[in-house]
């Protein structure tokens, strides 16, 4: 149930919000590969409208140990441009969307396991470039 979870997961996580030409996913050994990664559209991240793209990101984890040893997730190559004051409504959300399941019971296993992942989640970036765009900023540019 777990393994059916997280592909469920990966899938509405990011194919609606990447354009992925090279994607290596192998959920059932507990790995997901992307290679040159491009948001399709603005993204709404804690209200900050976000643009981007990630040149490769490797996540690895172990399904015999999911909840007691943490998931790998490497970055290298991420390219944003963040626009304060511009998380208009209109954009899609990548955090605070509840996950859907067949029944509550369901929902709440996943949001667990979720929170269980994030809490020992491990992290590596590498070659970071971050531009943040405030709001006029376009005009005195002209």
């Amino acid at each position: 149930m777990a393994q059916k979870a997280v592909a469920a997961a990966l899938r509405r996580a990011v194919l609606p919000h990447f354009h992925v030409p090279d994607l290596e996913a192998q959920v059932n050994r507990g790995q997901l590969v992307l290679s040159d990664a491009q948001l399709r559209e603005p993204v709404v991240i804690f209200g900050l409208c976000c643009t981007g793209s990630i040149e490769s990101l490797s996540a690895t984890w172990s399904w015999r140990s999911l909840l007691s040893s943490p998931a790998t997730l490497e970055v290298c190559g991420l390219y944003m441009c963040i626009r304060l004051g511009d998380g208009g409504a209109s954009s899609p959300s990548l955090v605070g969307a509840d996950d859907e399941g067949p029944d509550p019971q369901s929902r709440s296993f996943v949001n667990r396991l979720k929170r269980r992942i994030w809490d020992t989640l491990r992290l590596k970036i590498t070659k970071i470039h971050m531009r943040l765009e405030a709001p006029g900023d376009e005009d005195s540019k002209s």
